[in-house]
């Protein structure tokens, strides 16, 4: 595995491309997220459930009006396709979920790019990415305007280890994937992240 920080004007260039519409691939199908609820029609966990039911779904939207979302339990991304989540100044509150959980989870492998958007008081990580055993090539995890606030875990755990607790490379089933990781990070802040155990970092 390699890991790559990007530069601040690659990030800019990842940020505006969330929001600015079809790309040069034709038209980005996207969703909205349009209440606060938990769950149900309009929700940001709906619109995860579709994307992750739909390849061709590659952006998630918040109304400008949606501030706050108390998680009941964690959001999970499953799909393969690279997403887009612009969170438009709203937050994802983790204080009702159960011990250990994250706010957000990743698991399939593509590109992530997140904007604008705020992930606290979570028991466990903020958001995390769990790259595939079988990834190859390069996974870009981008965030642009995000706060990572008082979680009790990493902030942003970005996890290339079949087994966590394990030295990467130690033994045949803790090796990580063969991709190289680019991770970009603009315009964030991390506060107070990781004070449950030792050895937990905002990122």
């Amino acid at each position: 595995m390699t890991t790559v920080l990007r530069s601040a004007s690659a990030i800019l260039a990842i940020a505006f491309a969330v929001t600015a519409g079809p790309t040069a691939h034709g038209a980005v199908d996207q969703v909205f997220v349009t209440n606060s609820n938990d769950s149900g029609p309009g929700s940001f966990r709906e619109a995860i459930l579709q994307a992750n039911a739909d390849p061709q779904i590659a952006r998630v939207l918040f109304d400008g009006r949606v501030t706050s979302i108390r998680l009941i339990t964690p959001v999970q991304f499953v799909g393969g396709q690279d997403l887009a989540i612009d969170g438009n100044s709203a937050t994802l509150d983790g204080s009702a979920l159960a011990s250990a959980s994250a706010a957000f989870i990743a698991t399939g492998g593509g590109d992530l790019a997140i904007s604008s958007l705020t992930v606290r008081d979570t028991p466990g990580e903020g958001i995390a990415v769990e790259v595939p055993a079988g990834a190859t090539g390069t996974l870009s995890v981008s965030l642009f305007k995000v706060d990572i606030i008082a979680n009790a875990g990493h902030g942003v755990l970005i996890n290339d280890q079949e087994d966590p607790s394990t030295t990467d490379g130690a033994q045949p089933d803790a090796r990580g994937s063969a991709a190289s990781i680019e991770v970009t990070v603009v315009n964030s802040r991390f506060i107070h992240n990781g004070y449950s155990v030792s050895d937990r970092d905002g990122l």
